[in-house]
């Protein structure tokens, strides 16, 4: 295993909606202190957007059951945390100007896709100075 000197940590996905531990994820990544640490569009249901009330679809009841599962395990202090993640960050690497987001620079929960037009890019890019943009909001891997 080759080990190298990690000079930052930049952390753009999704933090606590999925998996058995919110909790401690929360606190290893809060204990790695990332230079940049973006809000997902996940993270926003606990700033009261989780809309869904009554789940009536599969994946309504699926994404429910996630949330009620995150809330019994966070706590109020907990909740502080992912409420003050910023939801666009800029920082400059090596001369190049960086712009971090979840989703894209305009909403937190729409992809960058290679699978959009050129004229859809420029209208999502629009107003974009940065050089690079750094995005969390794939669902796939993707560059």
């Amino acid at each position: 295993m080759f080990f190298y000197k990690v000079e930052g940590v930049i952390f753009l996905r999704d933090l606590v909606a999925k998996g058995p531990n919110p909790r401690g994820v929360l606190y290893k990544l809060k204990s790695i202190n990332p230079m940049v640490w973006i809000k997902g569009n996940s993270d926003t249901w606990f700033d009261g957007g989780f809309n869904i009330l009554e789940p009536k679809t599969k994946i309504e009841k699926c994404l429910y059951n996630n949330y009620e599962f995150v809330l019994k395990c966070l706590t109020d202090e907990d909740l502080k945390i992912l409420k003050r993640l910023l939801v666009i960050q800029k920082l400059e690497v090596n001369d190049y100007k960086v712009l971090c987001v979840h989703g894209s620079p305009r909403k937190i929960n729409e992809d960058l896709s290679h699978n959009e037009s050129e004229e859809q890019l420029k209208t999502i890019l629009e107003g974009v100075k940065e050089d690079i943009i750094l995005s969390g909001h794939t669902h796939k891997l993707q560059l």
